[in-house]
């Protein structure tokens, strides 16, 4: 009597590849944080919700951790765990390692959008999950790069941006620590020009033909 293959679970489905789970954990932050600055916005026209316009944090700082280092971030490990072993034929990303990246990221998300409302030990705690997820995610891609069978300039670039990525939030966390707003302002410009846009351009490059 033949058998009917088990289907597999929804968590076994979801974590099949990297790009099902960074993408959909990239799209669970970005309504989480779209909702909450949505709140916030409607607050100041009208009043309600009142909670909204009670921020630990000033808007500029809160809206630029959520989409610099939780929600862009996301989407660029989803698709660089996937194109990394197949642009350089290197080995494929441990599960346990966009698991990880994936979950860090979103619990960063969380632990912010509280601490914005209930003060700094929180924020300083998102940051840190924050940057937990980048370093696990770029040595992951580091792996790949160091194992792979031929080295892409594309790659070096991605690779150095994140490392760049990685001292901003650092630089983040440590102006909220002392409450600087130079080391804040710093930190999100390194993080805009020297992470998410040369990202941003290695990937075009490679992937659009000029």
């Amino acid at each position: 009597m033949a058998t009917t293959p088990s289907r597999p679970s929804h968590w076994g489905s979801l974590t099949a590849a990297p790009h099902r789970t960074l993408f959909f954990c990239g799209t669970l932050n970005l309504l989480i944080a779209s909702a909450w600055w949505l709140a916030h916005l409607v607050a100041r026209y009208t009043g309600f919700p009142l909670f909204a316009l009670d921020l630990a944090v000033a808007p500029i700082w809160a809206h630029s951790f959520l989409v610099l280092f939780a929600v862009l971030p996301t989407f660029i490990f989803g698709f660089l765990f996937t194109t990394f072993p197949r642009w350089m034929s290197g080995p494929e990303v441990p599960r346990i390692a966009y698991v990880a990246t994936a979950a860090l990221q979103v619990a960063a998300t969380v632990a912010w959008l509280a601490g914005v409302h209930y003060g700094t030990a929180l924020q300083l705690a998102a940051a840190m999950l924050a940057l937990a997820a980048l370093v696990i995610g770029l040595f992951a891609l580091l792996r790949v790069l160091i194992d792979a069978r031929q080295v892409v300039s594309h790659a070096v670039v991605a690779a150095t941006g994140l490392a760049v990525g990685i001292v901003s939030l650092a630089g983040f966390g440590y102006g909220l620590y002392v409450g600087s707003e130079f080391a804040l302002h710093f930190a999100v410009r390194s993080a805009l020009w020297g992470f998410l846009l040369p990202v941003f351009f290695a990937v075009c490059h490679r992937m659009i033909p000029f």
